[in-house]
């Protein structure tokens, strides 16, 4: 093996190691707020095994065929984690529904049916003129779910608008698999190893992204650097001028309230109250403004007991009554009819 050909290996086998090592390490060590940990972490794991199958094989075809049958497979469950992925954090989802784990559990038995019955080892014809063609079309159609997920992200991306930091990653991820798998089927008509030259150049560059602009992703719990003094004391004045503008005004009433109208009425810029929100409160915009309508919620509960669970939520300022009942049942633990039953017992006794 020549010199540049062993460059060329080595560059498109070692994002697929670091890959492997990252996915790994956020399934096992890194903090989780929510399911896109666990999504994000499998779907890095998947798409280094499948990148690396393709390197090992360009470089040495004589590789066992069990192994393709593993990189494929691998191959299977990218589209599903994404998709899963990009949802949840999106949505900042603590649970799925009984439908999602269903939905899970046929996708995780669909490739052992195959996967037995027809080893690559055994019929590797039908793998490569049926199964592969298969798993390609399943991972197009995820594709296309999950930008039809995100059509609000890239709506205020080709807007200018700010993204959110649950909006900004799971656009970033996105479109990096995005690349990869054009680059994949290019390598089709050109050279193999382009998909893994590919997810090496897209891993690295998410990487450099990560490090220069959003530091405190890497942090662990508990480890983030305190603001101190005056930056401090200046924090904690434009806290107190939050909420007196959202309790005396009441906002958070107002449907698709957008930053900039609560930037607008404390007198600050928008970038200075999403580093207030973000940095100082640990928490992002529409978070905020969801513990003030479930709050707001809990008050009509308790004073209004006549009023219908969705007159109520509108009332609060949720848009719909799906995101109503998802986000109080997140903030509080308990659907909105159970906070009611429980505040009309205590009343009873």
């Amino acid at each position: 093996m020549s010199l540049a050909v062993q460059g060329l290996f080595f560059f498109s086998a070692v994002g697929a190691f670091n890959g492997l090592i990252a996915g790994l390490f956020i399934l096992l060590f890194y903090k989780k707020e929510n399911l896109s940990s666990y999504f994000l972490g499998i779907l890095l794991t998947m798409v280094s095994i499948r990148i690396g199958k393709s390197a090992i094989y360009f470089f040495a075809q004589d590789i066992p065929r069990s192994f393709l049958q593993v990189g494929l497979t691998a191959c299977y469950f990218i589209g599903p984690t994404l998709y899963y992925y990009i949802r949840t954090a999106l949505n900042k989802t603590s649970q799925l529904k009984k439908q999602a784990w269903v939905h899970m559990a046929i996708l995780l038995f669909l490739p052992l049916v195959p996967g037995v019955i027809f080893p690559y080892a055994e019929y590797p014809h039908i793998w490569g003129q049926y199964i592969w063609h298969l798993i390609n079309l399943q991972l197009t159609v995820y594709i296309l779910i999950t930008a039809y997920e995100l059509r609000s992200v890239f709506k205020k991306y080709f807007s200018s608008a700010k993204l959110e930091k649950n909006e900004r990653w799971p656009l970033i991820i996105f479109t990096g698999n995005l690349i990869v798998c054009l680059a994949n089927v290019i390598s089709l008509f050109t050279t193999y190893i382009l998909g893994s030259l590919s997810f090496s150049l897209v891993f690295y560059s998410s990487l450099f992204i990560l490090v220069s602009k959003d530091r405190k992703l890497l942090s662990r719990r508990g480890t983030e650097k305190k603001p101190h003094g005056k930056e401090q004391e200046a924090a904690a004045g434009l806290i107190k001028k939050l909420e007196a503008v959202m309790n005396e005004r009441q906002l958070y009433k107002q449907q698709n309230l957008k930053m900039a109208e609560v930037a607008s009425a404390m007198r600050i810029s928008p970038h200075q109250l999403s580093r207030l929100v973000n940095e100082h409160l640990n928490k992002s915009f529409s978070q905020l403004i969801s513990e003030y309508r479930v709050a707001e919620t809990c008050r009509l509960l308790r004073a209004e007991p006549n009023y219908t669970l969705e007159a109520i939520g509108y009332d609060a300022g949720f848009s719909s009554k799906s995101t109503f009942f998802t986000t109080f049942k997140k903030v509080m633990g308990k659907t909105p009819a159970q906070y009611k039953e429980a505040t009309s017992s205590t009343k009873r006794d």
